[in-house]
């Protein structure tokens, strides 16, 4: 497990209730993390328990998809009491944007009545995955030094050469959404020195898929943390396993 990065860094873990997203609070908890500050738009018991068990962990309520609110919440001093400590953070050495749903699992032109208007079920994806994540880049990116990293979680099922099935369209164009974003902002921050990753998690064990995954969300942030010590990435699509993947 990599500890060199992460040890005495400030870390800001957006999405962090539950799956994925608290697994790496909890990982870099343990490896000495300097501060570590998890927002999510609800605070699960994992979360509630894990900040009351250590002391350099806090948790803040914000919902991504709303720019101005985030843009409020953490410019406003800092509060005094734990649980929402949230409001003012000087240095992000690492932002971790890690939100997203996925959205109905049906081929687009062959939903069940049951079933939303596809249209809508892919601008709420979308609104959540691509401009989430673009929203917590915004409210944090002023306070990374350069050598910062923004890791943006992404998909094998982002990519265009492998798309050879036609479930889970919408989860799949918003991800294809996120990685351009990544290599824009990847770009864009190059003078800043602050390198942009897209990383593929993996077919995680979760929520969100109901338990149908390969690995385990342990497994999944071992890599991932590994992956993200590397240096030369910034700009491209990684996965946890240390294996690239075709856009």
């Amino acid at each position: 497990m990599a500890t060199s990065f992460f040890g005495g860094k400030n870390i800001v873990v957006i999405g962090s209730a539950r799956g994925i997203g608290f697994e790496l609070v909890r990982q870099l908890s343990e490896q000495g993390s300097q501060s570590i500050l998890a927002i999510d738009r609800y605070e699960s018991e994992d979360i509630s328990k894990l900040v009351d068990s250590v002391d350099n962990v806090k948790f803040a309520l914000a919902d991504v998809r709303d720019n101005e609110a985030l843009k409020v919440r953490f410019s406003s001093a800092e509060s005094t009491d734990k649980k929402n400590a949230a409001g003012h953070i000087d240095l992000v050495d690492c932002l971790l944007c890690v939100s997203g749903v996925l959205g109905s699992p049906s081929p687009l032109l062959n939903r069940p009545s049951s079933e939303p208007n596809p249209s809508e079920d892919i601008l709420n994806v979308f609104a959540i995955n691509v401009l989430g994540t673009f929203n917590g880049i915004y409210a944090f990116q002023s306070k990374m030094p350069s050598g910062g990293k923004i890791m943006l979680m992404s998909s094998t099922m982002a990519s265009l050469e492998t798309a050879t099935h036609s479930l889970n369209p919408a989860y799949s164009v918003a991800k294809a959404g996120v990685n351009m974003l990544g290599r824009k902002l990847a770009v864009e921050l190059k003078d800043r020195d602050i390198n942009v990753i897209l990383m593929s998690p993996g077919v995680v064990r979760t929520e969100m898929n109901d338990g149908q995954g390969d690995i385990s969300t342990q497994q999944s942030v071992e890599g991932i943390l590994r992956e993200l010590t590397r240096s030369g990435t910034s700009g491209t699509f990684l996965r946890y396993d240390g294996q690239g993947w075709p856009w």
